[in-house]
């Protein structure tokens, strides 16, 4: 009978220990599965928007220099602005052609309307590039999300970076 207690809980610890390995091996796997996505959404989605949302601001804000403020009212103005950048010798950091896959803008927004809304509400953020869903860039590189880039443009007339 001493025997047949000590074997049960042998067994007992055995099947704990067993199932608590097996437990956090589920959990590493996850862990891993989850990282790896995750690292996959950036590399294959969040950076290259990011590129797209940087070189969209840089095309944007070059038309309106270019056109004494006026806003651009569809893609091939920024595509104008894009072969005019690539002429005087300036980088493009994503393919013109790609701009329209990754970002969404606002064609009908008016710069003279909201410039004088800005300065009296100045917690009013500027939204006119977003991505293709209409949500806010989940990665953009520092310094160069298109709204703020956008926004200090009209506000200041000069380019940030």
């Amino acid at each position: 009978m001493i025997a047949d207690v000590n074997f049960r809980t042998i067994v007992n610890k055995k099947t704990i220990i067993v199932t608590s390995a097996g437990a956090l091996v589920g959990c590493a796997i996850i862990l891993i599965c989850w990282s790896s996505f995750r690292l996959y959404r950036v590399v294959k989605v969040g950076i290259p928007e990011a590129y797209a949302a940087w070189t969209t601001a840089d095309l944007i804000i070059d038309h309106m220099q270019a056109h004494g403020g006026e806003w651009p009212t569809g893609w091939e103005l920024l595509n104008q602005a894009a072969v005019e950048r690539l002429e005087n010798g300036r980088a493009l950091r994503c393919e013109a052609g790609r701009l329209p896959e990754l970002v969404s803008v606002n064609w009908e927004f008016d710069p003279k309307v909201w410039i004088p809304t800005a300065s009296l509400v100045t917690s009013f953020k500027l939204r006119v590039v977003t991505r293709r869903d209409g949500t806010e860039f989940r990665t953009v590189w520092h310094g160069a999300e298109p709204n703020e880039m956008i926004s200090d443009f009209l506000l200041t007339g000069k380019r940030k970076q």
